[in-house]
């Protein structure tokens, strides 16, 4: 059986996670493994252990080889 925990269609993108208004990571509240976080200058964070206010990694995309 296939289960999906969200499915997103959209016509501009199927999803928008709209930024943060400081730069970096989250430094206060409680946050759990697993939560994504854009900060105002559009990078990409993902919590790695929960806590407070949680270790967040920097996402890293990869470039696209010609």
């Amino acid at each position: 059986m296939v289960s999906y925990g969200g499915h997103f269609r959209g016509v501009t993108a199927p999803l928008r996670l709209e930024p943060s208004r400081s730069q970096g990571p989250p430094n206060s509240g409680t946050h759990l493994v697993g939560e994504f976080y854009i900060d105002n200058q559009g990078v990409l964070y993902f919590c790695v252990a929960s806590g407070t206010p949680g270790t967040w990694k920097k996402v890293q995309l990869a470039t696209d080889a010609d």
